[in-house]
């Protein structure tokens, strides 16, 4: 699966489709259910019959990321802001980002 667009993934092998959109508004648990029918679409739902990947997923080992603590991702970021902040401009952000429940979560 490949992103082709905005909450898009396209199959490499069959050109199968899938939406991959969260409605923000759905309670954790609806959140839940609806990652796991994902889940089972990407595993093969969406693939043609004929798609080598239909029911052959990439082994777990080969799409994980490396772990890190949030102290390790909040340092990161901080060396990253560091190095910005040295910059004489710096591209115009939304304000509406800036406004966001999600960058409040993080700050």
């Amino acid at each position: 699966w490949v992103n082709d667009g905005v909450d898009e993934l396209v199959c490499e092998g069959c050109r199968g489709r899938l939406l991959a959109k969260l409605d923000s508004t759905l309670t954790d648990d609806r959140k839940q259910k609806a990652a796991e029918a994902l889940c089972e679409q990407v595993a093969g739902g969406a693939h043609s019959k004929l798609c080598p990947w239909n029911g052959n997923p990439v082994p777990l080992s080969l799409i994980s990321l490396p772990g890190a603590s949030p102290r390790e991702v909040l340092s990161h970021c901080q060396a990253r802001l560091a190095t910005l902040q040295l910059c004489k401009t710096l591209p115009e952000i939304c304000p509406s980002f800036l406004n966001s429940p999600s960058l409040a979560a993080v700050l």
